[in-house]
């Protein structure tokens, strides 16, 4: 994990119901979520994106510190994650394709 920058780039939250009543409500536990999105680059190529949930399901422990800030915890390492994008890398045949005017 150590090797590779991790950014948070979104986030999704879905909250259903199973029945509604007057005055309150059955909440759905199948069809509710709330999934934090984050992009893994090696220098400046993103390799691959996936959700925190794939990250707990194979053992890392995921815990919200702030708004855009998370800890990400494996044994004894861990990690902390903020939102954000790498800048993409600018188009090096634009750069170097002559202009005529």
């Amino acid at each position: 994990m150590e090797d590779y920058d991790f950014y948070i780039t979104g986030y999704a939250k879905q909250i259903a119901y199973a029945k509604r009543l007057k005055y309150a409500a059955e909440l759905d536990r199948d069809l509710t979520f709330y999934k934090i999105y984050i992009d893994v680059y090696d220098g400046r190529d993103k390799l691959f994106s996936f959700d925190h949930l794939d990250l707990v399901k194979i053992g890392y422990q995921f815990e919200v510190l702030s708004d855009c800030v998370y800890r990400v915890t494996w044994e004894e390492t861990e990690r902390i994650f903020t939102c954000g994008q790498r800048e993409k890398p600018s188009d090096i045949l634009q750069q170097n394709m002559p202009v005529h005017i």
